[in-house]
């Protein structure tokens, strides 16, 4: 399977803004300990695209993933970054990583359901709803969290713990 050209003209623009946020194209390049030449290919109307290995390098030091980004948005989602993985439960990092996933879960219930004919049926409409029921509890428990944390603050007593 190949590439379409505005698929690859989005691809060397999302890596041009990668290799800019960076530092550019010498920064870039002494990162991975490649050539300027090497890494500038990445951004050229070339067929040479960035690898997944150098990819990760750069997104790891760059303030966004831009072509990660680019990516979901062709597989017809978005980025969400997890803020920490090993978050303790109930903290602010688990609440808004559950969040998200909840969001997904609303997300993925109603593509199905559109997926099969176009439109959402009595049942479709009740497991999406079921799921953003769970989107809505989640929210909640952050909202709880972020208020009492608000409260704290005033107080002089502010950290980022559960209060659970």
């Amino acid at each position: 399977m190949s590439i379409e050209p505005t698929e690859a003209r989005q691809f060397k623009h999302a890596t041009r803004k990668l290799i800019k946020a960076v530092g550019g194209l010498k920064v870039a390049a002494g990162h991975l300990d490649k050539s300027v030449t090497v890494v500038g290919r990445w951004e050229e109307d070339t067929p040479r695209f960035v690898n997944v290995a150098d990819l990760r390098e750069l997104e790891a030091i760059a303030p966004r993933p831009f072509v990660t980004e680019l990516l979901c948005r062709f597989a017809g989602g978005v980025f969400v970054p997890n803020i920490d993985c090993a978050a303790e439960e109930g903290s602010p990092a688990w609440l808004v990583m559950q969040l998200s996933k909840e969001l997904g879960d609303v997300s993925g219930e109603i593509a199905q359901a559109l997926a099969n004919d176009g439109g959402i049926d009595r049942d479709e409409a009740g497991a999406a709803l079921e799921q953003l029921n769970e989107l809505e509890a989640m929210s909640r428990r952050l909202r709880a969290l972020l208020t009492r944390l608000a409260s704290a603050e005033r107080e002089g007593v502010a950290h980022g713990a559960p209060f659970d």
